[in-house]
């Protein structure tokens, strides 16, 4: 009868600390990859979503922002009208399975894991423009930097509101771009980054 060669401990320990190795250094590059992914899904998100307003406000003169009231409209409200008319059905974000959220202030929002729309205005005229806006999970995918100061509401005005051509990291601190030609943002958080539509 043969002797049967089984592995010794140290031999399991050494495959065991080679398949934990492999693992930390796959690991962190899926979820990499899964963030460029969903960041993806999301500006194509914003742009179906944009593309269904722009449609309404040639249908109807204006964007979602108010009923014959003069209040402000609700989600029910908006998400019913778009999904009758120009859309199946108002997309969800991909990493957390939220909606749209229709509000007028971002600085409500910025802890929230939802989408944003809001109006604004433009030479002089409220209303008649609009921004969407998504948390990403990149960089490279961002081009807007929420550092707490240059909050969007309903009553900016889109000539104000500076878009990121590079974004870089920083250790602490967070500077977004506040004025025409100031293009060059730095984040600390991935909490600050967001894609931001601009119509």
């Amino acid at each position: 009868m043969k002797n049967k060669k089984w592995f010794t401990l140290i031999e399991m320990l050494i495959v065991i600390v080679i398949i934990g190795i492999l693992a930390a250094a796959i690991i962190p590059r899926l979820n990499s990859a899964r963030g460029r992914a969903n960041d993806v899904a999301r500006k194509a998100d914003l742009n179906q979503v944009a593309t269904a307003l722009i449609t309404y406000q040639l249908d109807n003169w204006f964007f979602p922002w108010w009923d014959s009231w003069g209040t402000w409209v609700t989600i029910d409200k908006i998400t019913a009208e778009l999904i009758a008319w120009w859309m199946t059905s108002i997309p969800r974000d991909p990493a957390n399975n939220q909606t749209f959220s229709w509000i007028d202030n971002i600085a409500a929002w910025v802890d929230s894991p939802y989408y944003l729309y809001t109006t604004i205005s433009k030479w002089w005229m409220n209303h008649w423009w609009f921004v969407l806006m998504a948390k990403m999970e990149s960089p490279w995918q961002a081009n807007y930097l929420f550092c707490g100061s240059n909050e969007i509401t309903n009553s900016s005005n889109y000539n104000t509101i500076h878009l990121c051509q590079t974004i870089s990291k920083v250790q602490t601190g967070c500077v977004a771009a506040t004025v025409a030609g100031d293009t060059n943002c730095q984040y600390s958080n991935l909490n600050q980054l967001r894609y931001v539509y601009k119509y």
